[in-house]
């Protein structure tokens, strides 16, 4: 009864949830064990120690935050009550101090343009030199869908091969058209998304349009013909 309990208890995280927390955990119970501290339950030092060393090793403010989430879990996991009740003044004080460093430092994060038509065309201008080139045609045909699908990255990508699952990633057999030879219509079926923990699916449907930024050009059919057997 204890196992099925905690079973339901861990399903209460999505997969990527969990995976995160449990990298997160590691980290703070192989820093509690190198500065000889109680990992649990956590006392307010602790947590003010570990997120002071986090921010020394240069995580930013937000991935702390994400670690203190984590660590919480653990707390909950192991029987433990939530560590941040009543709040800690103290641990809020030290957030804000790096927070607020963070901010003198300046932000060094690269700009992440937002994907328009602009620089749609330059990204073909740059994968026309090797048009030939199937990988090419995969990429442009990879950025139309999830230009036009109004797509994740996560939603239409692989993180790695070895982390690839049929029942959740997109395959070859998840794409269907009105006709092989002159698509009109494609319709993809997206089997999880972040606003689709439960994996119900989606079927998404795009239409051919006559400019050359068009999610149902021929170069998505020369794609998948490519990579007909990936998947």
């Amino acid at each position: 009864m204890e196992r099925l309990a905690f079973n339901y208890f861990t399903k209460g995280l999505a997969d990527s949830t969990r995976r995160t927390y449990s990298s997160a955990q590691n980290g703070y119970l192989m820093f509690c064990r190198d500065a000889a501290l109680q990992p649990l339950p956590a006392s307010e030092s602790t947590l003010c120690y570990f997120v002071a060393t986090l921010a020394r090793d240069n995580l930013k403010h937000s991935s702390i935050k994400a670690y203190l989430s984590a660590v919480r879990f653990l707390h909950i996991a192991e029987g433990f009550s939530d560590p941040f009740l009543p709040s800690l003044q103290r641990l809020q004080y030290t957030l804000r101090g790096i927070k607020r460093c963070e901010a003198e430092k300046g932000d060094n994060k690269k700009e992440r343009l937002p994907v328009d038509p602009t620089i749609l065309r330059l990204v073909r201008r740059v994968w026309d030199e090797k048009s030939s080139d199937p990988d090419n045609q995969m990429l442009w045909a990879a950025c139309c869908i999830g230009f036009f699908g109004f797509l994740r990255a996560g939603e239409f990508t692989v993180p790695s091969d070895s982390s690839f699952d049929p029942e959740a990633h997109l395959c070859y057999s998840d794409i269907a058209v009105d006709n092989s030879a002159r698509p009109q219509v494609i319709r993809i079926t997206i089997k999880q998304s972040k606003t689709d923990p439960f994996r119900k699916r989606v079927d998404l449907f795009l239409g051919r349009t006559s400019v050359y930024r068009c999610g149902v050009h021929r170069d998505l059919h020369a794609a998948c013909a490519a990579y007909g057997n990936c998947g």
